[in-house]
């Protein structure tokens, strides 16, 4: 929550600083903030889950991708690994991945009488957007969209089966 929360105010800092607000200073120190909590975040994922350096390489990350394997952390939480085995279904559901089909929209809007929202987590989803970004960086590609978004959840969930299957 702490990294989360810092993170916004780095991107807030930083637009103030496009537009012309002499922010110099705290730049700095959210940024060095940022990679702080990001290390522990890591540390900890490196703690709880044995095999997380395994996964993050499967995925092609290595020990230096500070905002892929926090990515990394903060995707298996959502997904609930170990403890609960992810279905891909549910979590592009979950993730806000889908794109609701013009049937359902209206079904939706008979039943209620109120516009067709998408209701996923949003911090969940950013992320998946920290991990998809960092992937595609490697990858020479920027910036990420949706549907790599889902490439990359549905190899994360196929890398975790594949690890179970393996012995875990």
């Amino acid at each position: 929550m702490l990294e989360g929360m810092c993170d916004r105010w780095l991107r807030r800092t930083r637009q103030y600083a496009t537009l012309g607000v002499d922010v110099a200073v705290d730049l700095e120190l959210f940024e060095d903030r940022v990679e702080d909590l990001r290390r522990i975040i890591v540390a900890k994922a490196r703690e709880v889950w044995p095999r997380f350096m395994e996964v993050a390489t499967e995925l092609g990350l290595d020990k230096d991708d500070l905002g892929g394997l926090t990515g990394l952390a903060g995707t298996l939480t959502y997904l609930g690994w170990p403890l609960r085995k992810p279905s891909m279904h549910k979590a592009i559901r979950y993730f806000g991945l889908y794109k609701p089909s013009r049937e359902d929209k209206l079904r939706f809007m008979e039943r209620t009488g109120r516009r067709f929202q998408r209701h996923y987590s949003g911090s969940a989803r950013r992320y998946l957007n920290l991990l998809t970004t960092a992937i595609l960086t490697k990858e020479r590609r920027f910036p990420p969209k949706t549907r790599d978004e889902a490439k990359t959840l549905k190899k994360l969930i196929r890398t975790l089966r594949r690890l179970e299957l393996a012995g875990v």
